[in-house]
């Protein structure tokens, strides 16, 4: 009894519940390939709108190189040579090059060079010398000429803020040694 009013509500609400599809006329598949018309559709609009030359520009390439025509060999393409005002130019026999390696005087007046530019307007003349006396003192067992050197440090002294006698020079030298 009790089975048979379970089996007749069940069948009564089963009838009223009828599942109403929307579009049930469209499958899936269908539904996926209008979604995917429809975008390039109107990503094509908007490129077509907006990226005209762009588009034009893919479609039809200009050529990397305008078609010229050569000249034949031996007449001038353009003209000669116009030198900047103060430029000069030197035979392949007029460089010098140094033969081999640089020597540790070469090196030295390098690392000399190096220190005056780093201390161009810098008012730091004891700061100067004990640096000056430091980079001596890494040259110490090489054979090095004091006194050209020593010409070289006055000769390039002149771009520091302040005055750099020989005495101090030699001063810092016998300090390194």
């Amino acid at each position: 009894m009790f089975g048979s009013i379970l089996s007749q509500q069940l069948q009564q609400w089963s009838g009223s519940l009828r599942i109403k599809a929307m579009l049930s006329f469209i499958s899936w598949p269908q539904y996926f390939a209008a979604v995917v018309i429809i975008g390039l559709a109107y990503y094509g609009i908007v490129l077509v709108k907006y990226y005209r030359g762009e588009l034009l520009a893919f479609v039809h390439p200009k050529p990397a190189f305008p078609a010229t025509t050569v000249p034949k060999f031996g007449g001038e393409v353009i003209g000669s040579i116009k030198p900047e005002p103060g430029e000069s130019s030197l035979n392949a026999e007029d460089l010098q090059f140094p033969d081999g390696e640089p020597t540790a005087q070469d090196e030295l007046i390098n690392e000399m060079r190096g220190l005056i530019n780093a201390f161009k307007g810098l008012d730091q003349k004891d700061e100067f010398l004990s640096l000056l006396s430091l980079i001596f003192s890494r040259y110490a067992g090489t054979e090095i000429d004091r006194f050209s050197l020593i010409e070289q440090v006055l000769e390039n002294a002149h771009a520091l803020s302040f005055t750099v006698d020989q005495a101090e020079i030699e001063a810092a030298w016998q300090k390194a040694a």
